[in-house]
């Protein structure tokens, strides 16, 4: 039942021949093991425990498991005063309550209004005319923009200092709105390299980014682009390892400025979403996280509060480390109650989350700054309900539902598949309870996983899970414990990650040969070779995806032509392109 906001992350990327490093590498290695709980099992270990009764959850995407018993847990509609909001969730928790049926009446409250800060919507003027230049620079204003021009040529100035050896002027506004714009171009029109895009003697040239800035210019400002002062870079670098250093130094300029626009030019609708993004990005900093389950796995991990009917972006907050929020209410929590700011936004809001994010103390808090809140949670969360009186069964059948209200809380669930996860294999498999078993049975049950041909990131999965809930063997968790680790290195060197293989075809070598029998001479040619001739140029002009290419077809339900074969239209296989 969680909701979730769609949108389309925007990914820019550019070529630089100069890396660039936001923190020392040296700090990583202290994420490692909570790194593997919150983003490969989403597990919170702040909120999420466990008993002999729940297992550990399995959120890999390639185990195809899906959960038994699917939960819900919601204070939308219960907006309300009543007589138990003030008394925590822990002690309520302790009333012996039972699970009711669907045909069971519950009793809701009437919601409370909605009562927001501003009219929802943007927040422009409707007599003035807007252009998409002009909604651009709300979010890159040019005061923004003159800065990074300043932090740009400084940078500049510092490197021409240590020898750099390469023309350069200072950049303008004008100049760095231009070299946005080619970036975005560069996004949408995907070309093998940078100096592709200015050459102007093959086949597939473009002549647009020659007309904006010559190509050295280009890349000159890319390898100097700085949102932050150089010299400001030093003195925050110098604080590396130490609690007043900001690894987000280098981009908070400008982030923060987008933040701010985001919040004054748009307000939310009622319903919001609080999810996770990341968005992608090259740069050498120990704050890029790999997702296997996002269609962008490698980049700046970000927790982001959108607007559920259009998924606009309302506020974000970028997951730098364990230290991100000060609170010891665990990441799940902190991370919802750091985007929501009920003077900003107003009360009566429903916050929509999934699993992660979703616990009694999130949603009392939430219910106590006016703001309903519902989403799917996990059985062995603290302080959810853990009776057994009317519960659901293995022999319920699928489709069946369970709820408790607990005062403005209630909590559904309903049958759904089986699962099978990382944690309840382990235990069938070596017959130990969590806290006995010993680094030897852990060591051994992955080799068994390793002979079934798991990869050795699988292996890193099920180390992450069996180390949640074990006990620390020799003053270590189990996956910090040498021979672990040592063992998941060997199976790398065993099984190194392999690039996905594809046919090899030398378009120079094909291009030859269309110039030749039965391509040529054009004349004389069979109307089916020019056909075949005309699509694959065509097709190499303007496909954008490999997808695209492999649906175009000559057959007769995909061709149409004009009166007398005076022109002819070309159609995508409805069967390939899906």
């Amino acid at each position: 039942m969680a909701l979730h906001a769609r949108e389309q992350d925007l990914q820019m990327t550019t070529d630089s021949e100069e890396e660039f490093t936001f923190s020392s590498e040296s700090e990583d290695d202290e994420d490692l093991d909570d790194e593997e709980l919150h983003f490969g099992e989403r597990f919170d270990p702040a909120q999420d425990t466990f008993s002999e009764e729940n297992v550990f959850p399995s959120r890999a995407p390639h185990t195809g498991a899906a959960q038994k018993h699917r939960s819900v847990f919601s204070g939308v509609e219960n907006l309300n005063e009543c007589e138990n909001d003030q008394i925590p969730v822990a002690k309520r928790a302790k009333k012996t309550l039972s699970w009711r049926e669907e045909t069971d009446v519950d009793v809701a409250p009437k919601p409370r209004r909605f009562l927001p800060a501003r009219e929802p919507g943007p927040q422009l003027s409707l007599a003035d005319s807007h252009s998409p230049v002009s909604l651009f620079k709300l979010f890159f204003s040019e005061s923004a923009v003159s800065n990074l021009c300043h932090n740009t040529n400084a940078q500049a100035a510092r490197a021409l200092a240590k020898g750099r050896k390469y023309s350069w002027t200072d950049v303008s506004v004008g100049e760095l709105y231009r070299y946005i714009g080619l970036v975005f171009y560069m996004a949408m029109v995907k070309m093998s390299s940078i100096a592709d895009y200015w050459r102007q003697d093959s086949l597939f040239s473009v002549p647009f980014p020659a007309t904006v800035m010559p190509r050295d210019r280009y890349r000159t400002i890319s390898w100097n682009l700085h949102m932050s002062h150089p010299d400001a870079d030093t003195e925050n670098d110098k604080k590396s390892g130490t609690a007043e250093h900001d690894r987000l130094f280098r981009v908070k300029p400008l982030m923060d400025t987008i933040r701010l626009a985001c919040k004054a030019f748009y307000h939310p609708r009622r319903n919001l979403a609080v999810k996770e993004r990341l968005v992608a990005c090259r740069a050498n900093t120990v704050m890029r996280r790999f997702m296997k389950a996002k269609p962008t796995k490698l980049g700046f991990k970000c927790f982001v509060l959108t607007d559920s009917s259009n998924g606009y972006t309302v506020d974000l907050s970028v997951y730098t480390g364990n230290d991100i929020f000060p609170t010891d209410h665990g990441l799940s929590y902190d991370a919802v109650m750091s985007l929501l700011d009920k003077k900003v936004l107003g009360s009566g809001y429903h916050v929509y989350m999934d699993d992660f994010y979703t616990s009694p103390k999130l949603l009392t808090d939430l219910f106590a700054m006016k703001f309903g809140a519902c989403g799917t949670y996990r059985d062995y969360r603290k302080d959810f309900p853990r009776s057994s009186s009317n519960s659901l069964t293995k022999k319920s059948s699928r489709g069946s539902i369970r709820w408790i209200r607990d005062g403005p809380l209630v909590c559904v669930k309903w049958m759904d598949k089986q699962v099978m996860n990382y944690f309840e294999k382990f235990r069938t498999a070596r017959g130990v309870s969590p806290p006995d078993c010993r680094v030897a049975e852990v060591i051994s049950f992955l080799q068994e996983l390793l002979d079934k041909g798991r990869s050795p990131s699988t292996l890193k999965v099920y180390v992450a899970a069996i180390a949640a809930f074990s006990e620390t063997a020799l003053g270590q968790s189990i996956g910090r414990n040498g021979l672990v680790i040592r063992f998941l290195r060997g199976a790398r060197r065993l099984n190194p990650p392999r690039p996905p293989t594809v046919p090899i075809w030398d378009l120079s070598t094909v291009l030859e040969a269309m110039k030749g029998h039965p391509f040529e001479p054009l004349q004389e040619i069979e109307f089916k070779h020019l056909s075949f001739k005309m699509v694959f140029l065509l097709a190499l002009a303007s496909v954008k995806h490999i997808g695209d290419l492999h649906a175009l077809s000559v057959s007769a339900t995909c061709l149409e032509f004009g009166p007398n074969d005076s022109r002819v239209i070309l159609k995508l296989n409805p069967l390939i392109h899906l």
